[in-house]
């Protein structure tokens, strides 16, 4: 949906902050780059917290100048403000399948053993392990 400039919505601070937090949980379900999942979590409550315009930080390309924001992390946050989506966690979404999620909360399954599981079992819930 457009708005009446016809410009992409792009997301509100509650929003990316959600989605921060998902990309955090998709990568440390993946089990790769645990510091890049620490990242986004701390990036998510960065924001939270935030006091300033986010979009006037966006828009001023300042927002490296906040704690624990770098440039990955500042260009995923513009790219969501401005167009409400974003590449880098649609590609993390098609990597990681929601069965991952929920079971990376069990101590011990990595990835490939819960594609395993899934695969020889059908499991796809903590109910069904």
């Amino acid at each position: 949906m457009k708005d009446e400039r016809g410009a992409a919505p792009g997301a509100d601070r509650p929003t990316i902050v959600r989605a921060l937090r998902e990309m955090a949980g998709l990568l440390d379900a993946s089990g790769q780059e645990t510091f890049k999942a620490r990242a986004y979590a701390r990036g998510a409550d960065v924001l939270e917290r935030l006091d300033a315009d986010l979009g006037e930080l966006v828009a001023r390309r300042r927002l490296t100048t906040l704690p624990g924001i770098g440039p990955a992390l500042a260009a995923m946050i513009t790219e969501l403000h401005q167009t409400g989506r974003s590449q880098a966690l649609e590609e993390q979404r098609r990597r990681v399948p929601s069965v991952a999620l929920e079971l990376s909360r069990v101590p011990g399954l990595s990835l490939d053993k819960i594609a395993a599981l899934h695969a020889a079992l059908g499991i796809e819930t903590l109910d069904d392990l």
